[in-house]
């Protein structure tokens, strides 16, 4: 009877070595598996950020649009990612219906005082689920990270990530995952986040009707347009309450009989401006004014009218009443 065979040196070595190369490639494999998750992680967040910004692609809910996400309720783009999970410190910039007279107070008191549609307008966030941290002494925090967890060493509202914002647009990148490892799956990306047409919206192609219910003729050449667009202060500003950016756009010309409706009018081009208005999507407020109003102080000739304005839609109608003499 044969006497049982025992391995010898090499062969343990070669065991050995094979089961080390096996473990190496299973550890490799599931680091790589674990770096493309983070990857894949970091691509929904910058999603939910440009949705947080911007609101759902489809905005219509039934017959209705869903007017919602921080550029249209604000006015503006967040100064930092924070802006989109922090209310502001100020009850004045939180989400409120503005009648007329708060979209022009300094005609409240007039002979003619404001009057028409009403306006929403300011913070109705969050618009994006932060998570809870313990940041500096103890206290829990809320943060939006990317993937890999990143931190800024000065924590500048941006949780981590790269935000860089310059000419009314955003850029949003990550760092990816540390230095010197998987440089090759950093999400880093030259497409903006948010470019200044996902969420300006410019009034070229709007076509302005007046229907004269002043009881007389109207000189169109009297007439005017004014725009109006709420926009909440940037944190930086210290501002603690909303503004009210109003530009007024015209004359036009001919005449108009009473109870007539003109032609289409515009474009809507400021006299100081070279190219036509632009308004941050969401429902802004028109009416007509005397032309050489003071955009702060206009004279109204008609009630303020609503129109919701969508980003990559280039036309829409609008008829605003005149209900004033176009005469002093």
């Amino acid at each position: 009877m044969l006497a049982p065979r025992s391995f010898t040196l090499l062969e343990l070595l070669l065991v050995v070595f094979l089961l080390a190369a096996v473990a190496g490639m299973a550890s490799s494999l599931g680091t790589q598996v674990d770096q493309q998750s983070r990857y894949d992680d970091t691509k929904v967040r910058r999603e939910r950020i440009r949705v947080a910004i911007l609101g759902e692609e489809e905005r219509r809910v039934g017959q209705q649009v869903a007017i919602g996400g921080f550029a249209a309720d604000m006015g503006r783009l967040p100064e930092s990612l924070s802006e989109l999970i922090e209310a502001p410190s100020s009850a004045n910039l939180q989400w409120k219906v503005h009648l007329a007279e708060d979209q022009l107070p300094e005609v409240a008191s007039s002979e003619r005082p404001p009057r028409g549609a009403a306006v929403g307008a300011g913070w109705r966030g969050p618009y994006l689920r932060g998570q809870t941290e313990t940041g500096p002494g103890g206290v829990e925090v809320l943060a939006y990270r990317d993937g890999w967890q990143n931190v800024d060493e000065d924590e500048d509202g941006n949780y981590g990530w790269r935000y860089e914002a310059e000419d009314e647009a955003l850029d949003l990148s990550s760092a990816g995952a540390p230095s010197g490892l998987y440089a090759f799956e950093q999400p880093r990306t030259r497409r903006e986040l948010v470019g200044r047409r996902d969420y300006l919206v410019s009034l070229a192609d709007l076509s302005v009707r007046v229907r004269n219910q002043s009881g007389a003729p109207a000189d169109l050449t009297q007439v005017a347009v004014l725009v109006v667009a709420a926009k909440a202060p940037r944190p930086s500003e210290a501002g603690t309450s909303l503004i009210w950016d109003r530009r007024v756009s015209g004359p036009f010309l001919g005449e108009l009989a009473d109870g007539d409706l003109s032609e289409s009018l515009g474009p809507l081009v400021p006299a100081d401006e070279a190219r036509p208005l632009e308004v941050p999507w969401g429902r802004r407020a028109l009416a007509l004014v005397r032309a050489g109003s003071d955009a702060d102080e206009p004279d109204l000739l008609g009630p303020l009218t609503t129109l919701t304005f969508l980003p990559g839609v280039s036309s829409s109608e609008v008829t605003l009443v005149l209900d004033e003499p176009t005469t002093p």
